[in-house]
């Protein structure tokens, strides 16, 4: 009977172990679950040289725990820079005091991102967007530091853009891009054409966000040729039809706008 006693005790000893490392393995499987996963996009994937495109960093928490300490930092790889208006911004929750949101730092014609004191609730996502110009053609990769916060180290993401050398570039200033209300800046959009083949039907188009309007006056001019260029007063909608290149150069699009109502767009 003793001897029974004894096995059945260490039995039930072996089982308690086993039970431990089993609760350990589902606690750390837990633990990595909560980590913040993150993707880097490019916006279009591929540009002419100086032309831009928008990165957009998405960070979701798919754990029902908030996060806090959200950060990374992206140094560009060579060939790609914060184009010269980066209009750099973050729905991301600041992690406490002086928000709304987090720190963000994006300086045009820079090479330095820099994402800091964010937080995200459980169950939920961010952005964080900005401008990126192409320098030299090429297809670049850029691998971004990692991502890390209080649930521990979510590690890097990356993506590609190809910077094409026969493409046109298109890109876009706002001057000044801060305005008191109902103030007015001038946004240029300038075309490129880097080849000496001709290129005609150009055309593009654009609505702007809500709060933002065509000034009056407008103030709408375009050296394209042959463009046919509509933006009225007031309104939301900027395009140009029609233009066309017979060489290798460039033209601009320039229409006032103004900040209708308080904001950052």
């Amino acid at each position: 009977m003793n001897r029974f006693s004894a096995l059945a005790a260490r039995l039930a000893h072996t089982l308690v172990l086993i039970g431990s490392i089993v609760v350990a393995f589902v606690l750390q499987a837990a633990a990595a679950q909560a980590q913040p996963t993150w993707t880097l996009t490019f916006s279009p994937s591929t540009i002419g040289v100086n032309g831009t495109s928008v990165a957009t960093f998405t960070i979701t928490n798919g754990s029902g725990t908030p996060v806090t300490s959200l950060a990374f930092t992206d140094n560009l790889t060579a060939g790609l820079a914060i184009a010269s208006t980066p209009n750099a911004s973050t729905t991301c929750p600041v992690d406490q005091g002086g928000g709304p949101y987090a720190s963000l730092s994006a300086p045009a014609g820079g090479s330095t991102i820099a994402f800091s004191d964010g937080a995200l609730p459980g169950g939920s996502s961010c952005t964080v967007t900005l401008n990126i110009t192409g320098t030299a053609a090429g297809s670049f990769t850029d691998t971004t530091g990692a991502l890390t916060s209080s649930a521990g180290n979510s590690g890097t993401a990356s993506a590609t853009l190809t910077v094409d050398s026969t493409r046109l570039s298109f890109s876009k200033t706002i001057v000044p891009d801060t305005v008191s209300l109902n103030g007015t800046s001038t946004m240029t959009y300038t075309i490129e054409n880097p080849t000496s083949t001709v290129v005609s039907s150009i055309a593009f188009n654009e609505t702007l966000p809500s709060g933002v309007q065509i000034a009056s006056p407008a103030n709408a001019v375009t050296d394209c040729t042959a463009g046919t260029l509509t933006a009225t007063a007031g309104g939301s909608s900027i395009s140009l039809g029609g233009a066309f290149f017979t060489a290798a150069g460039s033209c601009t699009v320039t229409v006032d706008i103004q900040g209708a109502a308080a904001g950052s767009y």
